[in-house]
C-alpha cells in the first residue's frame, strides 16, 4: 500500500525501495544470497519480529485501501481480524500521524520504535500541527531508547 517498487541488483548488492505517495527512494547494500537461505524461510516468524507499531501501521493502510473500495466494512474488518471495533478504528488512526512519522515508523532501523507501545501515540494523533507532533514523537523516541 506504500511501496512503490522494490529492486535489486545483484552487482552491486543494491536493495532498493521506492515509496508510492512521494516517490521517495531507499537504497541499502545488501547481499540477498546471505540474508535467508529461501527453504527455511518463515514469513510468519519474520513478520513477527516486525515492530508493532511497524506492523499496525501497514494494516491501517490495507484496512483503508479496504474501505475506500468498499470492500468491507469497519465491522467486517473487525470481525475478520477477531477486534473489537474500536481496536480497529484505533490502528486506523494511525493514519493521522504526519507522513514524516509515518515513514520513520516504516523504514527505520531505529530500535526505540520495537519498544513504544501503540497507545502512547495516541496523544500525538490527537495533535493536528505536525511539527509539534514531530517534537511529541522525538521525545518518545528519546524516553525508549534501550
Amino acid at each position: 500500500m506504500i511501496v512503490k517498487e522494490v529492486d535489486y541488483t545483484l552487482d552491486s548488492k543494491k536493495l532498493g525501495i521506492t515509496l508510492l505517495d512521494n516517490n521517495l527512494r531507499f537504497e541499502f547494500e545488501v547481499d540477498l544470497k546471505q540474508v535467508r537461505p529461501l527453504n527455511k524461510w518463515h514469513k510468519e516468524e519474520e513478520i513477527k519480529k516486525e515492530p508493532g507499531l511497524r506492523r499496525n501501521l501497514i494494516l491501517a493502510y490495507h484496512l483503508q485501501k479496504l474501505l475506500e473500495e468498499n470492500k468491507g466494512s469497519i465491522a467486517k474488518a473487525a470481525q475478520w481480524l477477531n477486534m473489537h471495533k474500536e481496536r480497529v478504528h484505533q490502528i486506523l488512526n494511525l493514519l493521522l500521524l504526519s507522513p514524516k512519522i509515518q515513514e520513520e515508523i516504516v523504514c527505520s532501523n531505529n530500535e526505540a520504535i520495537s519498544s513504544i507501545p501503540e497507545y502512547k501515540l495516541r496523544p500525538l494523533i490527537n495533535e493536528a500541527d505536525w511539527q509539534k507532533q514531530s517534537r511529541m514523537w522525538q521525545d518518545l523516541l528519546q524516553n525508549n531508547i534501550h
